[in-house]
């Protein structure tokens, strides 16, 4: 089974994210991010874990039990090679820690190809487009960065989510809140 760890962001952000990937199919045919999979920022990427998922959730439930809700700001738009275009959080003094800690609690209990993939940073990010061809990069860069509030989202973060991958999309199947 193919799993990864995420906070699923909600509200005005997430409505954001629906309403401009719609818009984007309609006028550039790209495919919207969210028939796939819910508004996110990745903490622990895709992984695959064969035995009892009960395991995954046990290690995650022990590893956020200390971290506080809080909140992240949404504000700068950013890309990856003209392919990929995100909102990023400014940083908080909570997603760091959070991440490494719940990596570690996941780490020892997955196959060697998935833990190589786990001592990397990433980039924290929210992606809203992906797979654009690069014609049309430009207008749908344009497009976000007149839709987009002057001073950004603040969303709160109050739990932290396990994706499954299904046959079409990913599926939430827990949530772990934060206290």
């Amino acid at each position: 089974m193919f799993y990864f760890i995420a906070i699923e962001i909600k509200g005005s952000p997430a409505e954001f994210y629906k309403t401009f990937g719609d818009d984007i199919y309609r006028e550039f045919g790209i495919k919207p991010l969210y028939h796939k999979l819910p508004f996110h920022i990745t903490l622990v990427p895709s992984f695959t874990y064969g035995e009892e998922r009960s395991e995954i959730e046990k290690a995650l439930s022990r590893s956020i039990s200390i971290y506080p809700r809080f909140s992240l700001s949404l504000s700068e738009i950013g890309h990856f090679d003209r392919k990929t275009i995100f909102l990023e959080p400014e940083p908080t003094e909570v997603i760091l820690p959070l991440k490494r800690d719940i990596s570690s609690s996941v780490v020892e209990m997955l196959e060697r190809k998935d833990k190589e993939s786990f001592g990397k940073e990433n980039r924290f990010h929210a992606s809203l487009v992906r797979f654009i061809p690069e014609s049309f990069f430009a207008p749908i860069y344009s497009r976000i960065e007149e839709s987009l509030p002057t001073e950004g989202w603040e969303t709160g973060v109050f739990d932290v989510s396990l994706f499954l991958k299904g046959e079409h999309h990913w599926e939430t199947v827990a949530k772990f809140p934060l206290s």
